[in-house]
């Protein structure tokens, strides 16, 4: 139940009560802090409530409705039939209150020192915080208020009652056609659920291919499997103009010399999220902003002003719902205890739960070709703290990050492929989509992964380990993998940098 405001001095003012707040207030009540969390909406964020975990319950929906129809083994006769949208949606419903609940609400009772206060908090010039109007004095204070759905400037989009994944995943009933606008992480993933669902589905991305983000070798081969289950995905398409309302959209589309005119029952925009900093009153506390709207932090998650952090989506990306639990947890240690703990992305693992899943770490192919070896040693394997550094603000590289003695750094690359038809367990499954590719540097050290396989993101851990830690790929073509797994392809691929797979026999170390 919501607490009320003190006037006495709490330890850490929090502002959010999603995933990057909760791990803050429970790091903070563990150091023996008192705590405040403020929250206007609903408690859990955007992953419980409408992000990973509908997302991914009705994705695995349309997976059972999906294998229903399409059995790969002889002998096994299955038929799909209609989905009941309604019943799926009422499932999720169930799901999502049960953990914001459980993983949520009930936490709150089980530290006695952290209190919530429900309404609108606002900094003020001299960076105190209001709530309701209530000064709410803080020894320190966290900003962690998450992001919302971003869609461009293009014309009459804002005069059309489009979709946002939010209101995707609360539909009653399946569009028979459907137009997702943004080929990224998001829009792949519905628009997959919503064809296996019975939409009649086409994907726009304005970049010259889709997940350009990933590898361009995975996310090529990604848009085979998709087109290959009748979506038509269309890359480098640029939106010109948007028209129409629900049961009868026109987009006006221009792609090289070209101009077409596409129709669609519904349109769901999924280009993307921006930071929830309105209403803050960031201006008058003089907190710097980036080029999106994020709030600009040091390595250290602290703003330009003393004494206040930030965590979370509203920071930037990448934004993933662990990404913004670790955040929180380090922001909160460093207001608490000091600036000891550096923001190290270095070895984040990412997922796409389209089918096959995209799964990677690291750096990609070009990237590493990008790299010089000074640029490299400051990377550390991925992403750098430093790419969050405030000017005046030193970087440093973390300890465990440098050179090691007998180490070298990678200047030159090299790269391994593995199909999916190389792994005996994808060859029992019958299921050979996709495949592995390992960079690796001439140091021998894995500088990234990259996975197209069912279930990738079960896979990409092992990975995301020898990057951290600095396992150099002879030790991991070495190491155990339990037979027919696919995380025995992690081993086959790093085999493959030195020996021919296919002279290989099962299990040959």
């Amino acid at each position: 139940m919501p607490q009320t405001i003190h006037t006495d001095a709490v330890d850490l003012l929090i502002i959010g009560g999603g995933s990057a707040g909760f791990a803050a207030a429970i790091a903070a009540a563990e150091l023996g802090a008192s705590v405040t969390m403020v929250e206007r909406g609903t408690l859990g964020g955007t992953c419980v409530n409408v992000g990973c975990v509908p997302s991914k319950t009705m994705i695995r929906a349309a997976e059972a409705s999906h294998r229903a129809g399409h059995a790969a083994f002889a002998g096994v006769r299955t038929h799909a039939e209609p989905v009941a949208l309604e019943a799926i949606v009422a499932q999720k419903d169930e799901l999502v209150a049960s953990l914001r609940q459980s993983k949520y609400r009930d936490v709150l009772a089980a530290y006695p020192s952290v209190k919530l206060a429900v309404g609108s908090a606002r900094l003020g010039r001299d960076g105190l915080v209001s709530v309701g109007g209530e000064p709410v004095p803080a020894g320190k204070v966290l900003l962690a208020t998450g992001a919302r759905p971003w869609a461009p400037p293009i014309s009459g989009l804002a005069d059309v009652p489009y979709l946002t994944s939010t209101e995707a995943l609360a539909l009653s009933t399946i569009p028979r056609r459907l137009i997702v606008l943004g080929g990224g992480a998001v829009g792949l993933e519905l628009a997959q659920m919503f064809a296996r669902l019975g939409s009649q589905v086409t994907v726009l991305e304005a970049a010259p291919r889709i997940l350009p983000g990933e590898d361009a070798e995975i996310s090529e081969l990604l848009v085979d499997y998709l087109r290959g289950e009748g979506m038509t995905i269309r890359a480098g398409a640029m939106v010109t103009g948007v028209t129409g309302q629900p049961g009868a959209y026109q987009l006006r589309l221009r792609e090289g010399s070209a101009n077409t005119v596409l129709e669609a029952e519904q349109l769901l925009v999924a280009t993307g999220r921006r930071a929830n900093t309105a209403g803050l009153g960031l201006e008058s506390a003089g907190i710097r902003l980036g080029a999106k709207g994020e709030i600009l932090v040091s390595d250290h998650l602290e703003t330009n002003h003393a004494g206040i952090y930030a965590a979370g989506d509203v920071i930037g990306d990448p934004m993933f719902v662990y990404v913004a639990a670790y955040a929180g947890n380090l922001a909160a240690t460093n207001a608490l205890q000091g600036n000891q703990r550096r923001y190290d992305l270095s070895a984040l693992p990412r997922v796409t739960f389209t089918d096959p899943a995209v799964a990677s770490v690291g750096l990609t192919e070009a990237q590493a070709r990008e790299q010089n070896a000074t640029e490299w040693r400051q990377l550390g394997g991925g992403l750098s703290a430093s790419g969050r550094t405030l000017p005046g603000i030193e970087a440093r590289t973390p300890s465990d990050q440098r050179e090691r003695p007998g180490q070298k750094v990678a200047s030159h690359i090299r790269v391994a492929r593995l199909p999916m038809s190389y792994v005996p367990r994808a060859l029992a499954a019958r299921d050979t989509r996709g495949m592995i590719k390992l960079v690796a540097g001439d140091n021998g050290l894995l500088l990234g992964a990259h996975f197209l396989a069912p279930e990738a993101g079960e896979m990409v851990q092992a990975a995301a380990t020898a990057i951290r830690f600095h396992i150099p790929v002879d030790e991991l073509a070495s190491m155990f993998h339990p037979y027919l797994t696919n995380a025995e392809g992690l081993k086959l691929a790093a085999q493959t940098f030195t020996r021919d797979v296919k002279k290989l026999s099962c299990c040959a170390a």
